[in-house]
């Protein structure tokens, strides 16, 4: 199992305004069972944080900026999911403990408001949740939710693609370096291509 951290600019369709397309193989999801119930997986990368969710995968990914640009608001353009069946049961994420010394475990109570619900769960596949700088170059951080479950229905569907746009906006806050060297522009973006969608 493998995340390839890695976007594919599309294009731009405004001048503030990127399209990002996530293809399937970017993610890769598999279902576990575990001692309380199903938990679905990728490898390397935490739960959604929220204690007494359904434990599904929350990948958190960077998306780098036109220069001197901040992230203001994303919008799905095409999005489509594959069915993997009906899993009668995903363990809702629990707190976590230690792994040092003697610490009780105890399984976290399923959120109501969530696993009573006939509704996918999560509701939005991806959520931007900032906009920064690395090394002097912008990015955006989204949070990609590659999996989501129908908790009455039992149904489980894996993200099969998404197309999103990033409306940006200028920002002085992000312009941060005016001018440099090639040399040190050159190895800012070897360094920051290692963690960053492009």
């Amino acid at each position: 199992m493998q995340i390839v951290l890695i976007f594919i600019l599309a294009g731009i369709a405004r001048s503030n305004v990127i399209t990002i397309v996530i293809p399937a193989e970017e993610v890769t999801c598999s279902l576990n069972s575990e001692v309380f119930g199903n938990a679905v997986l990728v490898d390397g990368v935490p739960s959604i944080s929220r204690i007494g969710s359904p434990s599904l995968p929350e990948v958190p990914m960077k998306v780098a900026l036109p220069a001197g640009c901040r992230a203001v608001s994303l919008e799905i353009l095409s999005i489509s999911y594959s069915s993997i069946g009906e899993v009668e049961f995903i363990a809702p994420v629990s707190r976590q403990v230690p792994t040092s010394g003697e610490w009780p475990f105890k399984p976290a109570i399923a959120d109501p408001d969530v696993y009573e619900l006939d509704n996918f769960y999560p509701e939005q596949p991806v959520l931007l949740s900032g906009s920064g700088v690395i090394w002097g170059i912008p990015i955006a951080t989204l949070q990609l939710h590659p999996a989501r479950w129908n908790p009455v229905s039992g149904e489980l569907e894996y993200l099969e693609s998404l197309t999103l746009s990033i409306e940006t906006e200028f920002s002085m806050e992000v312009s941060t370096i005016s001018r440099r060297t090639l040399e040190s522009e050159t190895q800012s973006i070897e360094v920051v291509k290692k963690d960053i969608m492009r």
